[in-house]
């Protein structure tokens, strides 16, 4: 009886720990759409930092040659209206604006991947020690029972 006993424990410390992995898989849900929207905040990040610095650097020069630099680079760029801001449009302030609101949006989206990377890791942790605890006690079982027959 006691035989049967160490071997129904070690087949559960098994089946815990193997849940564990299926708990972990489970209760993490990254769906597409947020995928999407984190994908979009970094792409937004990026471009809105380069022309940010641009336009740091293109304000440190004098007042009035900044303004015509940053005049000339919005006009080399307005073909690109698929970025975050149109370049016919973006000045100084907008530019830092977006930026700020790209890197908020970017903190969110960051964040709520973190939360589903570690989503169910602690009850996952404590069913695979346990899981491991059960199995090796079956085991010893199992080989004292084994000791004593031979």
């Amino acid at each position: 009886m006691a035989k049967h006993f160490s071997t129904l424990v070690l087949v559960l410390g098994l089946a815990l720990v193997a849940g564990s992995f299926v708990w972990k898989q489970t209760h993490s849900t990254w769906t597409p759409e947020q995928a999407a929207n984190y994908t979009q905040a970094a792409n937004d990040l990026e471009q809105l930092g380069y022309l940010k610095a641009q336009t740091q650097d293109l304000q440190s020069k004098s007042p009035a040659d900044a303004q015509k630099a940053i005049a000339e680079k919005q006009l080399s760029n307005a073909a690109d209206a698929s970025g975050p801001i149109d370049p016919k449009t973006a000045t100084p302030e907008r530019i830092a604006a977006a930026f700020a609101d790209a890197k908020k949006r970017y903190d969110e989206s960051r964040a709520a991947l973190d939360q589903v990377r570690t989503n169910g890791e602690g009850a996952a942790s404590i069913l695979r020690w346990l899981g491991v605890a059960l199995a090796a006690a079956g085991l010893a079982g199992l080989a004292i029972f084994r000791s004593r027959d031979a």
